[in-house]
């Protein structure tokens, strides 16, 4: 069983100081080191994200660019 990740899960709150793609690259970065995204798993399309999130697809991809570079997803 594969795990997906649940838009439900992710709470950003847009009226914050902290900027939308910051908030969701740690909220990323917990599920990621908490275990709830395995190695392997794959993760939600750039477009999917967003559209879930009701986020420019650029937001989500500068968040995905972060983590690659940072060595979290691949």
């Amino acid at each position: 069983m594969r795990y997906r990740l649940r838009v439900g899960d992710l709470i950003l709150e847009k009226s914050s100081v902290v900027p939308l793609y910051l908030q969701l690259k740690q909220h990323l970065i917990h599920l990621i080191s908490y275990g709830t995204w395995q190695p392997n798993m794959p993760a939600p399309s750039v477009r999917q994200l967003a559209n879930d999130l009701q986020m420019a697809t650029a937001t989500v991809q500068r968040v995905y660019q972060e983590l690659q570079t940072e060595g979290f997803l691949q």
